[in-house]
């Protein structure tokens, strides 16, 4: 448990710290352009949201879902770290990481403020959610953007990333670490496919936001486990040896 803390905590303490570097860019917003693609892959947001408002019930189960994302990991944490399988846990890790340093890169590259910013709705429009993730963060997002001068307090750091979904990377990488735990992988799994789309009303991302989080988590699963199987073979070889 002290060796996943020593190496979790501080990587969250980048993982934010790069975030909030990664968004002080005066690159031009690029929303527009994903709400394009968006159209264009025949989807309307401002629709999807008024219908995913109708329904308190429905609203509840995705914010519910969304904001489940942050206990989820904490108890992989623990749960694999109480297990003493060392390579799951180091892997859950590296992949994590991973999946930070492409959010980042790609963020700072497309830089967007995200959907709630672009079409403004009215508070009618979103009332059965907080929309929380495509809102609070505007104000921090201006003043990093305008170059002003910004004091990092970790403990006061929240979400800035719109594109591409951190959130959906995470519920991807989240649900794969859970299958080692066979008694709640079903249950993630169908947790993290709800979380999914509640990335759009709850979180404020664009359709295409959600796509790159998806893949770019499914891409960090692939990295890890080419380097780790990698890392057994050579291993096995120097045994052998």
């Amino acid at each position: 448990m002290s060796t996943a803390l020593a190496l979790f905590l501080p990587l969250l303490f980048l993982n934010c710290l790069f975030m909030y570097l990664a968004a002080a860019t005066n690159k031009p917003l690029m929303d527009s352009s994903f709400a394009y693609i968006d159209a264009a892959l025949g989807f309307d947001w401002l629709a999807a949201v008024r219908t995913l408002n109708s329904s308190s019930i429905v609203a509840s189960v995705l914010m519910f879902s969304y904001h489940a994302i942050g206990p989820l990991m904490i108890g992989l944490l623990f749960l694999l770290a109480l297990s003493s399988d060392a390579d799951a846990l180091m892997e859950f890790i590296a992949m994590i990481a991973v999946s930070a340093v492409f959010t980042g890169s790609m963020m700072m590259a497309f830089p967007t403020a995200g959907a709630y910013a672009f079409y403004a709705p009215s508070h009618e429009t979103y009332s059965n959610f907080t929309g929380m993730g495509g809102l609070l963060h505007l104000q921090t997002l201006t003043t990093l953007r305008s170059g002003r001068p910004f004091v990092f307090h970790i403990a006061g750091a929240m979400g800035l990333v719109s594109f591409p979904s951190f959130h959906c990377a995470l519920g991807i990488i989240v649900a794969y670490s859970y299958r080692r735990i066979y008694w709640l992988a079903a249950v993630v799994g169908a947790l993290v496919a709800i979380m999914i789309p509640s990335t759009i009303p709850e979180g404020g991302h664009h359709l295409t936001d959600a796509i790159a989080g998806i893949l770019i988590g499914l891409a960090c699963i692939a990295i890890v486990r080419a380097v780790s199987t990698k890392r057994r073979h050579a291993t096995t070889l120097v045994t052998e040896g």
